[in-house]
C-alpha cells in the first residue's frame, strides 16, 4: 500500500458524513479529505530513506458559515490526530474561500501539511 492511501485509511471520520480521497477527483462530495502531493513532493536523504510531502486539504460548503467551521475543525484534528508511525504532521492553513466553476458551489478549505519520512524507496547506490 503506498503511504497516502494508508493514511486516508487512518483518518478517524464518519464515512457517511465525511468523505475521504486518497488523491483529488473528478468531483468531490463535501465535506471532505483530499491528500494531493506537495512541492517538493519527494526528497532523497543520506540515510537511503525518502522523505514525501503531503497536503491533506479539508474542504466543506460554505452555505452555512458557522456550521461549515465547525466541521473544518473537527476534520483538521481528525487529520492531525491521524498522525504517528513515519508522519510529521506540520502547520494548518488559515481558512480560504473557494468556487469551483462547474457547479458553483461555494467551498471553505484548509490544508495540513502532512512529511513522511519512512519511504524506503530512494535509489541504492551504484544502481
Amino acid at each position: 500500500m503506498n503511504p497516502w492511501d494508508e493514511f486516508a485509511a487512518r483518518i478517524d471520520l464518519d464515512p457517511d458524513e465525511f468523505s475521504i480521497y486518497p488523491a483529488m477527483a473528478q468531483q468531490i462530495q463535501a465535506p471532505a479529505v483530499v491528500l494531493v502531493p506537495n512541492d517538493p513532493w519527494v526528497q532523497s536523504t543520506a540515510y537511503q530513506y525518502d522523505t514525501e510531502r503531503y497536503l491533506a486539504i479539508c474542504l466543506v460548503e460554505s452555505t452555512a458559515p458557522q456550521d461549515g467551521l465547525d466541521r473544518l475543525h473537527q476534520m483538521i484534528h481528525a487529520v492531525r490526530d491521524a498522525g504517528g508511525d513515519g508522519w510529521e504532521i506540520g502547520d494548518v492553513s488559515g481558512v480560504r474561500s473557494a468556487r469551483i466553476p462547474d457547479d458553483s458551489t461555494n467551498y471553505l478549505g484548509s490544508w495540513v501539511q502532512l512529511t513522511f519520512r519512512n519511504c524506503d524507496h530512494s535509489v541504492e547506490e551504484g544502481s
